[in-house]
């Protein structure tokens, strides 16, 4: 039996759409740092203007032409910091038009890619421009609750990834007073807080783990880990929550297992939801888990491409195979070791038995078919009748 190595994460593609929130202490970088020391291999670009909102991003031929790009893994959206704590009636004109365009787009274009919703955070003692007209947004706490319900509600509507930053800065703010994430203008982040931001991205994107990332950006190191121990605990908690569904890389590997001239193959792909088997002789199959019998002996190289619709990945894997001498055929079928063949041009319906009497049973052999008899009893003799009334006596896997 042979596995084929780990072919490892492919690359992955990420477009940032945002403004400072984002840009701010390179967000976009510290991702792609933590990634790299964590063994992952991650390609960005981004659209990013100061002050910029989902409706000018929709019309920004710079943004559209990115989005155009296609063969995005993942685009985050990150909306202006002030219009999703506005009132529901406010944002249903403000915003979600405007992201349905931008999401409509990007599933256009990267139909496997996935989005995920930035949400931020509140300003540090709220939103005191638009506090008197709208009193739930004047503190911090009050902010970060709008904020957060209308970034599930994106997150709902478009069925995406919410990463939630604001929410992992909230928890952080309420065990650590005196950790401030908040930079001299209360709104954007300090450094703190954008390496808490990439920590709650790269575990969104990734879905892994961040407690014990080595790259700690300037922060000391008990400071880090305890972001980190932060970030992990909010996403991890609560995927469903967030919406955060399990995503397997598209990679193609598979086992083999000889028996003379049959080899079972055993599909240990994972991402994908077609296979195409070359088994190396000149046919092919798509089953999940084919066994094939070799009329020849020598090397073969088979290969198993993987599809998830947009993508495709191959591996291949080298065996030998030795014929057999048939136990016993007739004219219908005909067993090697322990696998029975049809020769028939129709199903055939065969019984089994002990000579004891202590098992019995029967199945179906299609047209063509190869069938494992490993559920048969084994170093035992056997009757095995056809339809046609042929009897033969043999001994299964002596």
């Amino acid at each position: 039996m042979g596995l084929l190595a780990n072919i490892g994460w492919a690359q992955t593609r990420v477009l940032f759409i945002g403004n400072s929130y984002t840009y701010v202490n390179g967000l976009p970088s510290l991702i792609q740092s933590l990634a790299t020391i964590g063994g992952k291999s991650m390609v960005v670009d981004s659209a990013l203007v100061g002050g910029y909102t989902f409706q000018n991003h929709s019309t920004d031929p710079t943004t559209m032409a990115k989005i155009r790009q296609g063969g995005w893994d993942f685009v985050v959206l990150q909306e202006q910091s002030q219009r999703p704590a506005f009132p529901p009636s406010q944002t249903a004109v403000e915003v979600f038009p405007y992201a349905q365009r931008l999401v409509d787009s990007i599933k256009k274009y990267s139909p496997c890619g996935k989005v995920v919703f930035f949400m931020t955070w509140g300003r540090r003692f709220g939103d005191q421009s638009n506090c008197a007209s709208y009193p739930p947004i004047c503190t911090y706490e009050g902010m970060s609750w709008r904020l957060r319900e209308t970034y599930l509600q994106l997150t709902q509507t478009h069925q995406a990834f919410c990463a939630p930053v604001g929410w992992a800065w909230r928890r952080s703010i309420r065990d650590d007073s005196t950790e401030v994430l908040h930079d001299s203008d209360n709104s954007h982040p300090n450094q703190t807080g954008s390496y808490l931001s990439a920590c709650v991205l790269y575990s969104t994107i990734f879905q892994s783990r961040v407690l014990a990332n080595p790259f700690m950006y300037t922060l000391g190191h008990a400071t880090a880990l305890r972001l980190q121990s932060m970030s992990d605990s909010v996403v991890f908690d609560s995927l469903s929550v967030w919406n955060i569904t399990p995503n397997f890389p598209l990679k193609s590997q598979f086992t083999t297992q000889t028996t003379g001239q049959h080899v079972q193959f055993s599909n240990q792909s994972t991402g994908n939801i077609s296979q195409q088997w070359d088994f190396g002789d000149g046919t092919t199959d798509t089953s999940r888990n084919p066994i094939h019998r070799y009329n020849s002996a020598g090397p073969f190289r088979a290969r198993l491409t993987v599809s998830n619709g947009c993508k495709t990945d191959s591996s291949s894997q080298t065996f030998s195979v030795v014929l057999s001498s048939t136990v016993l055929e007739n004219s219908s079928w005909s067993i090697a070791g322990s696998f029975i063949s049809s020769q028939s041009s129709r199903p055939i319906n065969i019984a089994w038995g002990t000579v004891d009497g202590r098992w019995s049973g029967s199945f179906r052999l299609l047209p063509n078919e190869t069938k494992s008899l490993q559920f048969l009893p084994k170093d035992l003799i056997i009757w095995m009748k056809d339809e046609r009334g042929t009897t033969t006596k043999f001994r299964l896997n002596p």
